[in-house]
């Protein structure tokens, strides 16, 4: 029998129990926990200043009169897909 490339089974997809999630995610919690202040201080600065970079990109695209009178729905749309990234890029 040929394997179909194109289809996914489900018994491959590598999914946790709720008991099991809850234990990952606290040990997560815990390793961030006992992290270093000096690396959490860093990873904050540089989570803001991604974060600000969003913002920046978000308001440039925000100046442009033509978009503002003619098209705030579609202005609107273009921000809301620009700033997530500034999420995507902290995490």
């Amino acid at each position: 029998m040929a394997v179909d490339p194109t289809r996914v089974l489900v018994t491959n997809l590598a999914a946790f129990s709720p008991a099991q999630t809850i234990e990952l995610v606290g040990r997560a919690g815990v390793a961030k926990g006992n992290t270093r202040p000096d690396k959490v201080f860093l990873s904050g600065v540089s989570a803001g200043c991604l974060l600000s970079f969003a913002g920046a990109a978000v308001l440039s695209c925000n100046a442009s009169p033509w978009y503002a009178e003619n098209a705030p729905g579609l202005l609107r749309l273009i921000e809301a897909i620009i700033f997530p990234i500034g999420f995507v890029m902290v995490t």
